[in-house]
């Protein structure tokens, strides 16, 4: 007679030696972790894409300071040429030689 057959046979019985043997503690936190992963990716995605469209206005409202500080600066270049001068840059380009 074999002693190990019945075991085999009954599937319940090798699940409690299962459960017996393993760490069910571990098995549990490990679960917990990898669902809590599964959020930690849906937020840190959330942020991430928060973060390219930050990024995207912070750069178009930096060009869009470049260009008003150029035009600015312009005009200060030609108020400082007429007022030194007495001609602005445009009476510059049009004077003739």
């Amino acid at each position: 007679m074999n002693l190990f057959r019945p075991i085999l046979l009954r599937p319940n019985i090798v699940k409690k030696l299962n459960l017996l043997f393993s760490d069910v503690e571990t098995k549990g936190k490990i679960q917990g972790a990898e669902r809590a992963s599964i959020e930690f990716r849906k937020i840190y995605r959330d942020i991430e894409n928060e973060f390219i469209e930050t990024k995207k206005v912070i750069e178009q409202q930096k060009k869009s300071n470049d260009n008003n500080f150029d035009i600015l600066i312009s005009k200060l270049d030609s108020l400082t040429q007429e007022k030194f001068f007495g001609k602005t840059s445009e009476d510059k380009g049009n004077r003739s030689v």
